[in-house]
Order: C-alpha cells, then structure tokens, then sequence
C-alpha cells in the first residue's frame, strides 16, 4: 500500500473508534512510524455480521468484542484496532510486535502479545520489552497486532461505559524533541522523526506526499527522486531511508514553513522542478532564504 493510501486508510478508520480511544491510538501510531515502521489499522470498526464472520472463522473468539461497540445511536465508536505492519502484513517481525506493544502499554493500552501463552512466556516479552530488547527470541501471543483498552470489559462496553483514556504526558523513547507535524500540499499530516533538531521522514513517503518517483540505482544508493540522484543526508532506521525534510524539500524545490509554537511544518508546492546538486550543495540548498529551524525555516508569523 502506497503512503497516500495507508495514511488515508489510517484516517478513516481512526473515525470509526470513541473518539478519546481514536487520539491514542493515534500517538500510538505515530510513534511507531517514528521507529521506522509504516503501521495500518487492519480492522477497526466490524459490524455484527463481519464479527459473527471473524467468529466463524477463528480470528476472534467473541461475537461481541470492542471492535463492535457503537454509541446509542448505532454510529460506530470501537474500542479496538488490529495495528499490522504495511511492509510485511503477511509476515510481521516480533520486533515489530515488541515495539507495538511497548508503545501501547506506555499509553495505557492492552495488546494481545500475550494471548494464549504460557506464564513463563508471559515473563519473558515482558523482559524484552522493559530491557528494549527488540531482537530477543520470543514467542508472542495469538493476536499480538491488536490494541484495545484496559479495565473494560466488552460487555460494559456494549451497556455504555467508556474507558478514561489519556495521552501519556512522557514520550516513549525520549526524543531529543518533540516531533513537528509536516503538512503537504494535499492535507494529509505526518509526524516527524526527531533527530539533531531537524524533522526526517522517510525518502519513501516524501515521494508519496510529493508525486515525486523513487528509485534506485542498482541495488543501492544514490536514491534517484524523479529520475535524479539525491546526496542528502540519509540514515536507514528499522526497513527506511530517511532524510531530513530540510533537504529533501531543497531537492524537490519545495519551500517550508514552519509555525514554532504549533510543531508544524508547511510544505508549499513545488515551484521547479528538481535539480541536481553534489552532496556539498545539497546540504546547504535554500538556507539563504531565512534561519533554518528544526529542519525548515521561519518565515513571518508562521502558517
């Protein structure tokens, strides 16, 4: 799935859920993207009818749980997201599961890494996620993509109770600081990843939000964006290649502006079309134009 379509189908079905629920997830989300990941809600909101299908089949053991609540007036307000890895749906990563988890009981959430396992089992994620050990060999539970509320049951759920759910005031992984929204021209809103006080974002989903093309030449590097070379500074993290959005916007000819007391960074459209600069000129491509800060410039009051 391209980026267009996972952040599209992410908003959408982020729609379907209680809303206080919905804003968790969402910085749940969005942290998992800042550790290199490209997560989309497989499943949020199911009917009765899909419910008693997952039933049948064996990808759910109740045929009423938190993917079916709605509020009095039958609109949707589900309590539970399945949150799968787009780049390896099929086979995800206990890596991926790790760190899904990790970020989910952070913010005061319940996964089902631990469905199904034994005690000692249990002990042993727990370890790899209170050490930050992404890597250790362990089993997870059956359903361990899947995120939901703790203290609630789904039958009080059905009567009308809502969990109280609040966003963690700490962030997971202590970034050096905190995440700027990047806006493109479309209004689809990402999250940067934080770095060196620049905002990065994946080369990939820069192309995707741009129409830009990506590739390769051979099987490495250089990056070619619209069939041009990129020496910007990149850095692989987890399976993506990022850049800082400073450098990919001077590539592409886009101009940022950035609000300082907002967190967000405006992409405005392109004016050129790309050029081609060495590494040298590249890094420092349209920094003239106003003081750099965090990865894009001010410039008047803001957006």
């Amino acid at each position: 799935m391209n980026e267009r379509e996972r952040i599209k189908r992410n908003s959408s079905r982020l729609s379907e859920l209680y809303p206080p629920f919905a804003k968790v997830v969402f910085q749940v989300i969005s942290d998992v993207e800042a550790a290199g990941y490209r997560p989309r809600i497989q499943e949020a909101y199911r009917s009765p009818k899909e419910q008693l299908e997952a039933y049948r089949s064996g990808n759910s053991r109740l045929r009423f749980g938190f993917h079916n609540v709605t509020n009095r007036d039958g609109r949707p307000e589900a309590l539970a997201v399945d949150l799968y890895d787009d780049d390896r749906p099929l086979n995800p990563t206990t890596a991926y599961f790790l760190r899904l988890s990790a970020l989910a009981w952070h913010y005061g959430l319940a996964t089902g890494i631990l469905w199904g396992l034994s005690e000692v089992q249990k002990r042993a994620i727990t370890a790899a996620i209170q050490d930050r050990d992404w890597s250790r060999p362990v089993r997870v539970g059956w359903d361990a993509w899947h995120i939901e509320p703790k203290g609630l049951t789904a039958s009080q759920a059905r009567q009308g109770t809502r969990p109280k759910l609040t966003v963690a005031p700490t962030p997971f992984s202590e970034p050096a600081a905190r995440p700027y929204s990047v806006v493109f021209p479309g209004g689809q809103i990402v999250n940067a990843r934080m770095q060196r006080d620049q905002a990065w974002l994946p080369v990939r989903l820069w192309g995707g939000m741009t129409g830009l093309s990506i590739g390769w030449q051979g099987d490495g590097f250089p990056i070619l964006i619209d069939g041009q070379p990129y020496f910007g500074e990149m850095q692989v993290v987890g399976n993506q290649t990022f850049s800082s959005v400073r450098d990919l916007a001077a590539f592409s000819g886009h101009e940022l502006v950035v609000d300082v007391q907002a967190k967000e960074i405006l992409v405005r459209e392109r004016a050129t079309s790309p050029v081609t600069l060495n590494a040298s000129e590249q890094l420092t491509a349209g920094q003239a134009a106003s003081p750099w800060i965090d990865g894009c410039y001010e410039q008047g009051a803001g957006i």
